[in-house]
């Protein structure tokens, strides 16, 4: 829509999201991003552009526009759906639990949540020889749920693969897939807690974390029913 109004777009998949896995490394490819296109007089004639974060990109996004690199080349930068501080909405993934804001009622958190932390702590829950096949067996149960947003036939047909895989794994590898099959969020949560902190401390992967704002405007968008990223993430970066 909005390339369709005559702005310039570019869209970037960011190589670890696609693959599950939300590290600072994103940031540094979305740092990368502004970089290259604001250099380009084509596509941003003043040397400037803006940016537009989309759930776990929100955040990101917000931390790589504070950078003093590219700081001075950014308009806007928006996060839609995004978290103000990552060990605490991956801990509303496993728990549940989320700050209290006034005037919000946090629903329990989405079971896409705790397949997608599964994927990123499965070599800290399985032995090394079991993490790939574990991790592959999470990401077709993954690629499952993205396929009943366009065709449930080839969704169920992945589904069912994925629950193959998991009656050929040995264990404990066979029970966690099982678990993420099952959407069992409260076998899975109990596992997953301890591995949180482990992988989400970093201040690159946190918008209140960030060592410095952004110069250029943050506008925070967010959905009050979201059962991924709460909105009370908003909320509390906003403040």
């Amino acid at each position: 829509d909005m390339a369709g109004s005559g702005i310039t777009v570019m869209t970037i998949a960011l190589p670890d999201l696609t693959h599950y896995q939300i590290t600072p490394q994103s940031t540094d490819v979305i740092e990368d991003a502004v970089t290259w296109m604001s250099a380009q007089p084509d596509l941003a004639p003043d040397g400037r552009i803006g940016i537009l974060g989309i759930s776990f990109a929100g955040g990101l996004s917000i931390v790589a526009a504070g950078r003093p690199t590219v700081r001075d080349k950014i308009t806007f930068v928006m996060s839609f759906g995004g978290h103000g501080d990552l060990p605490r909405t991956l801990k509303y993934l496993v728990t549940g639990q989320a700050p209290y804001v006034d005037g919000l009622v946090t629903p329990p958190p989405h079971d896409y949540g705790v397949a997608v932390i599964s994927y990123a702590a499965a070599d800290r829950i399985v032995p090394a020889e079991q993490m790939q096949p574990l991790r592959d067996g999470i990401g077709t149960f993954l690629l499952a749920s993205q396929l009943t947003l366009v065709n449930m036939d080839e969704a169920n047909a992945t589904f069912a693969k994925a629950r193959e895989m998991a009656r050929g794994l040995p264990e404990p590898s066979a029970t966690y897939l099982t678990w993420v099959n099952d959407r069992n969020v409260k076998k899975l949560g109990p596992l997953l807690a301890p591995q949180v902190a482990a992988f989400s401390s970093d201040p690159a992967a946190s918008a209140e974390r960030a060592p410095s704002p952004p110069s250029a405007p943050v506008y925070l968008l967010h959905r009050s029913a979201d059962t991924v990223i709460p909105a009370a993430e908003s909320v509390l970066l906003a403040d």
